[in-house]
């Protein structure tokens, strides 16, 4: 058994991911247990996710020999790279014990697949109850093990110690779509502009001042284009803060799918899901996320 029952993990860990929302959820659950004994392969935004989770543990550079090396490997379950995948062959190929850690409500099964190969781990761990289901119906076969999200409960707990800014303002939260819904533009363009031309139903106040807070994975000035398209509103892109002051100062918050808005949600925000009508449904399971199309309907 890797882990005991009380979640404290024993000596020995590797830890592989790439995406924001696992290196999230992984890095705060580590930070809150009492094991020090971490090494570490990272691509993409979970580098610099590390460091504002204030780990110093370098980050090792040959991902056979890291896992190898270790008792247990913890890994994400992202779609930005394929190094998960990669990890879970090799803690398989050397019988090394392997946990992965599901950030999302979505796409459960597709997420293990590599070249048409399943690579499942032996332990799959969720946050929150929605998740459980899902993952025990798709891996019936598999331990599914419900986790306290210590990353949820920092943020809240950071977000409570903000105040809120004099002007209104309405954060948007950016994610990545990876589709274009047939329409040749970016998802994540579609939706906001969704917002935009779809604003008054919003019932929000008309000199509300908008900040669009990028995605990790977003290129530098990608989001330039909306802000000179809009000049009847006050935007300015958000990218300086981390993610509990943006939503701590924010009157509202708004996005598609990502899981900022989960966040805002369990913080008490009002939260708007501005995912379009010919878009596909919204997967995020909350009963309090307002769903802008059905206001403009």
């Amino acid at each position: 058994m890797s882990i005991k029952s009380s979640g404290i993990l024993t000596p020995g860990i590797g830890i592989v991911c790439s995406d924001a929302g696992a290196s999230n959820l992984i890095f705060s659950f580590l930070k809150h247990s009492c094991n020090s004994d971490f090494q570490f392969y990272l691509e993409g935004p979970a580098i610099d996710i590390l460091k504002a989770h204030n780990f110093d543990n370098d980050i090792n550079d040959n991902l056979e020999n890291m896992v190898k090396g270790n008792k247990t490997l913890i890994t994400g379950s992202g779609w930005s790279s394929d190094i998960e995948k990669k990890a879970r062959k090799i803690a398989k190929k050397y019988g090394i014990y392997s946990i992965t850690i599901l950030d999302h409500w979505v796409n459960y099964k597709e997420r293990f697949i590599k070249d048409d190969e399943s690579i499942l781990p032996d332990e799959i761990w969720v946050v929150d109850e929605y998740a459980f289901k899902i993952a025990q119906d798709c891996f019936p076969n598999t331990k599914i093990e419900l986790i306290t999200n210590f990353y949820l409960k920092d943020q809240i707990k950071n977000i409570n110690l903000i105040n809120l800014n004099e002007e209104p303002e309405l954060l948007y939260v950016m994610e990545p779509i990876r589709s274009d819904w047939g329409k040749g533009i970016l998802g994540e363009f579609q939706a906001f502009n969704f917002l935009i031309k779809n604003f008054e139903h919003l019932n929000l106040p008309n000199d509300i001042n908008i900040a669009i807070r990028p995605h990790p994975s977003d290129k530098e000035g990608k989001y330039q284009e909306l802000i000179e398209n809009n000049p009847e509103f006050s935007i300015k892109i958000d990218k300086d803060r981390q993610l509990f002051e943006s939503i701590g100062s924010a009157h509202w918050v708004a996005g598609c799918e990502t899981y900022a808005l989960v966040i805002a949600i369990q913080s008490g925000k009002k939260v708007f899901c501005s995912l379009p009508p010919w878009s596909p449904q919204c997967r995020l399971p909350h009963k309090e996320l307002i769903h802008l199309k059905h206001l403009a309907n």
